[in-house]
């Protein structure tokens, strides 16, 4: 992965492999709480994204408050996305493939930019790991239950919630977008929000999806708390999370994210290879090979949004692919217990 600052507030992430058409890109706007963090806290997780190949990653270092409250951090992540829709073509980047993400008050900050008018219609997809939906103590099961001890105590928020919201009300729908009229929600791109389990947040990540009914999913990942992308020390919540962010860029079905990604790559000995319309019917036999390329594999002139299924000794596994950003996609493995009839 190469990395290059684009402007003083923004360094973009690149495959080192270049691409033979314009790659999507994820916009991400680091967490935390508004008021501490910077475009290195989430250097990690956007180098990972980035060295899949699959999209370019750009990091927006958006002004902090207390001394820069709402809506300056707003403002700042709402023309770091209109400014890179501006400069598409000569970042090698597809214009209509803009996903936008962050963690915690990142995600936040993501979701508030995609309910902005002057976003609308510029955003394809929303990646948010446990946003802050509601910007006060909400004194709900997960506030109560994980407020101290578990990464991210409730006075810690509450001082965050206060720094960002200066004199505004809490309830405002851009400060706490769980508060957006549902209308507004259910317009909202395409999202998967990834939640830690024991997360004081998690309550009102589960409310925000209830509200914004299918255009919104959630995958939990049992036994994390908040952090996992930032802070090192949750290796496997932060593997499942690079592979959950990619998956969303390959328009898989929501559904298959509740399997979970195999432990280590499995080996390429098949008998069979089907491929397998969206809906999950089977259609006609896969001829192209499939190689192991880095524990990964490699997919070869499949067509857009095809299952490919495989039987082997180790069981029933399922890989996806879209070949319309590549003409050759890598992407890990996701598994399921039980071959079909």
């Amino acid at each position: 992965v190469s990395t290059r600052m684009l402007t003083p507030t923004m360094r973009i992430y690149e495959p080192l492999t270049p691409a033979s058409k314009p790659l999507p890109v994820l916009i991400y706007f680091h967490g935390g709480g508004w008021t501490i963090g910077s475009i290195n806290s989430c250097g990690r997780f956007c180098n990972a994204i980035a060295e899949s190949g699959l999209t370019k990653v750009i990091a927006v270092d958006y002004r902090l408050a207390p001394e820069n409250h709402y809506p300056i951090p707003l403002n700042d992540c709402r023309e770091a996305v209109l400014w890179v829709r501006e400069h598409a073509t000569e970042l090698g980047i597809n214009p209509s493939r803009i996903t936008v993400g962050g963690d915690s008050s990142g995600g936040n900050l993501a979701i508030a930019t995609a309910l902005s008018p002057q976003c609308k219609g510029t955003i394809e997809s929303l990646v948010v790991f446990y946003p802050v939906t509601k910007a006060y103590a909400d004194n709900s099961d997960s506030w109560n239950r994980f407020g101290k001890g578990y990464a991210l105590d409730a006075s810690i928020m509450e001082a965050f919630n206060d720094s960002y919201l200066g004199t505004h009300d809490a309830t405002d729908p851009l400060i706490s977008v769980g508060h957006a009229e549902r209308r507004a929600l259910r317009q909202l791109p395409r999202t998967l929000l990834v939640a830690a389990q024991r997360d004081i947040l998690a309550s009102q990540g589960k409310e925000f999806c209830r509200r914004t009914g299918k255009q919104v999913r959630r995958v939990e990942l049992e036994g994390s708390v908040h952090l996992f992308i930032t802070v090192p020390g949750q290796e496997e919540a932060f593997r499942k999370a690079d592979t959950a962010d990619i998956e969303s860029k390959l328009d898989l079905d929501w559904e298959e994210l509740k399997w979970k990604p195999t432990s280590k790559p499995l080996k390429p000995k098949f008998s069979k290879f089907y491929s397998v319309a969206p809906d999950g019917s089977l259609s006609k036999e896969v001829k192209e090979a499939i190689t192991d390329i880095n524990g990964k594999y490699e997919f070869s002139n499949l067509r857009s949004n095809v299952w490919a299924f495989g039987f082997q000794k180790t069981g029933y596994i399922t890989i996806a692919a879209d070949v319309n950003a590549s003409n050759s996609v890598s992407v890990e493995i996701l598994s399921k217990p039980n071959p079909p009839n």
